[in-house]
């Protein structure tokens, strides 16, 4: 089973992707980098760069996973887009 993670470069979503790969899960992050840093990204996880408000991206980076972290509290600083996440493609 596939973890995709947004904002997995910031605080919050670094500590959740290093807790599912420290438990052996598979993790995928999606994040822009605006208040992500790099280097909270743990080796050998994958990285999709960009916005989920960009859905040319989202559709074009389909990625075969089967749970979904959305930490979007932090996302509404940025955008009231609450429910857009209904519009990703079905993993």
């Amino acid at each position: 089973m596939t973890w995709l993670v947004t904002g997995g470069a910031g605080y919050i979503g670094s500590h959740v992707v290093k807790s599912l790969v420290k438990s052996g899960e598979s993790v995928v992050i999606f994040d822009d980098f605006s208040t992500g840093v790099r280097s909270f990204v743990p080796e050998g996880v994958p990285v999709v760069e960009g916005t989920l408000l960009d859905t040319a991206l989202v559709e074009a980076k389909t990625l075969p996973v089967n749970l979904f972290f959305f930490p979007g509290f932090s996302c509404r600083r940025f955008s009231p887009m609450g429910l857009r996440v209904a519009s990703l493609p079905r993993f």
